[in-house]
């Protein structure tokens, strides 16, 4: 019943917006300022102008050399997930040490047991922070029983853990408890590296193919980038967390909005280039702000529906949710119901 009517509901929001929105070709009010990337007539510019230039030019990569290019991104995938596993998730369980919030948090775990009845239901346990496992042993040694498989593994990641190593202090450790700022700040900087990549790499792909930048943007990009949310929850999940894997996944998203979009226009217009703006062709924006403003709502009807916990039903609820918003944001990016967006301008790149 639900997909039902979350269907219904696109439909009518498309509707809506194939009927408001003008076509592109509309010329719109000319800026007193100029700015890098002037906004083309007929065409949208291309995405992959905004990263250098790749060393495959597209007939090369037309020819076999995609491939490269999408075993750069799903390793640089794999180098995400290691740093955010191993380093960024570790720091901040340190610094939830540090500011006192574990101390906290088991004492108020110790006087709702003390206030509960013996007979009620067992409540989840509060997040403490990984404590090291003493017989782990370390990703730079290389192992001596393992398959042919393991000893591909162990050699795909090792560069990842061997600059991981180099670089950042494993606070999890008891003699680099206290390096937890440092671990903090490097591994930003690594994510930062990792994610610039992935999308260097994505949006190659993307345009080799032909698929839109907008598409590529809601799908893969949009899924490649989330992983150091997606590894926060997974990790505070695991511990019965309901409360904090739903404050990050917010708190994540408004971030993303008003700072990542935010501080690199401000970057662009105020610093790089003062006075100049930045353009955005895709018509699809309306589309997507309303679909997010619908999304933010459905999750607070479905988790008040579901008697405020999260389970299994829950879970594909909000796949089934994430799969119909993304058909229909592609579909509508790849003006089925419509000529909403230019299509993309021809490149060199």
């Amino acid at each position: 019943m639900i997909i039902v009517l979350s269907m219904y509901f696109y439909t009518c929001i498309i509707f809506f917006l194939t009927i408001q929105i003008t076509p592109t070709t509309e010329m719109t009010t000319p800026y007193p300022y100029a700015t890098v990337r002037p906004r083309r007539t007929n065409c949208s510019a291309p995405a992959i102008e905004q990263f250098p230039r790749p060393l495959m030019g597209p007939e090369s990569r037309k020819h076999g050399g995609l491939i490269i290019h999408i075993l750069a991104a799903i390793y640089t995938f794999l180098g995400l997930a290691i740093v955010c596993d191993d380093y960024f998730v570790s720091s901040l369980d340190r610094i939830c040490e540090g500011n006192g919030i574990q101390e906290t948090i088991e004492q108020q775990q110790q006087q709702q047991q003390q206030q509960q009845h013996s007979m009620a239901p067992r409540q989840p346990e509060y997040y403490k922070a990984k404590e090291p496992d003493p017989n782990e042993v370390s990703p730079l040694v290389m192992p001596t029983d393992g398959s042919k498989w393991t000893m591909f593994t162990w050699g795909l990641v090792y560069p990842i853990h061997f600059m991981c190593r180099a670089t950042m202090p494993d606070c999890r450790q008891e003699k680099w408890r206290s390096w937890y700022p440092f671990t903090f700040c490097i591994s930003m900087i690594w994510i930062s590296f990792y994610s610039y990549i992935m999308v260097w790499m994505i949006t190659i792909i993307g345009s080799t193919l032909g698929i839109p930048d907008t598409v590529m943007g809601l799908t893969f990009v949009a899924a490649g980038v989330s992983v150091p949310d997606a590894l926060s929850s997974l990790a505070v999940i695991k511990e019965g967390l309901g409360d904090m894997a739903v404050s990050n996944a917010v708190g994540s998203n408004v971030f993303d909005i008003l700072v990542c979009l935010g501080l690199p226009w401000f970057i662009q217009t105020a610093m790089i280039q003062p006075g100049s703006h930045v353009n955005v062709t895709s018509r699809g924006l309306t589309y997507s702000t309303v679909s997010l403003l619908s999304t933010v709502i459905f999750l607070v009807l479905a988790t008040h529906l579901n008697g405020w916990k999260l389970d299994r039903r829950y879970g594909v609820v909000l796949m089934v949710w994430y799969l119909i918003f993304i058909v229909f944001a592609s579909l509508y990016e790849l003006n089925v119901f419509g000529e909403m967006n230019p299509p993309v301008c021809a490149s060199q790149f």
